[in-house]
């Protein structure tokens, strides 16, 4: 696939975390940007609300693939972590962290 672009993909999901929403006069705000140097063209926007048991965390199915099947969008739910045994290797030979200093855990999909 050398000097292509792979086919363009115009959904995406993002799970917004209770601790990130604030209630402002009665009603949430939300505000959508690109965080990428990238015109965006937003013709249909849709809020679900997923009600979770205690204990149980969620997220959607969204992950860049530039090959292979597209995500789904789904929610995923689950009850416990599973950590890795060990964290994979790039194409360099390089081991990634499994909590680098930012905090961000890095898992592949």
């Amino acid at each position: 696939m050398t000097g292509e672009c792979p086919p363009a993909f115009p959904i995406s999901t993002v799970a917004i975390v209770p601790e990130r929403l604030r209630a402002e006069q009665g009603g949430f705000r939300l505000s959508i940007i690109e965080p990428m140097d990238e015109a965006v063209h937003l013709d249909h926007l849709k809020l679900d609300v997923v009600d979770r048991p205690p204990g149980v965390s969620t997220t959607t199915d969204e992950r860049f693939t530039p090959t292979g099947p597209r995500p789904t969008g789904q929610v995923l739910a689950w009850r416990e972590v599973i950590r890795p045994a060990r964290a994979a290797h790039d194409d360099y030979q390089r081991e990634f962290q499994t909590r680098p200093a930012g905090g961000v855990e890095q898992r592949p999909v």
